[in-house]
């Protein structure tokens, strides 16, 4: 189980939840019945940390959207103008 955000979120987060949750529901069939209330606290806490650490990921992709999409928007831009002087001008 990963101990943190993981870039693995941000390709398919419901897979990735449902693939580290399917542990904790295999072992329902084996657990007495006084201790599923226990394993059901258990699953909520690790589905609560899972969401905690896929809402993480998804925030640092955010946050490192700007820096991979304003310096080509800028460049554009200046193609765009460029093209436009061309054009009028030449």
């Amino acid at each position: 189980m990963p101990s943190g955000p993981s870039w693995t979120y941000l390709r398919d987060v419901r897979g990735e939840r449902a693939r580290l949750l399917e542990p904790l529901a295999r072992m329902t069939a084996f657990v007495d019945e006084a201790d599923r209330g226990r394993l059901a606290d258990l699953q909520t806490i690790v589905q609560d940390k899972l969401d905690l650490d896929s809402h993480m990921s998804l925030q640092r992709a955010l946050r490192l959207w700007p820096i991979a999409h304003v310096p080509p928007a800028i460049l554009l831009l200046g193609l765009l103008l460029v093209h436009v002087f061309a054009v009028v001008y030449f």
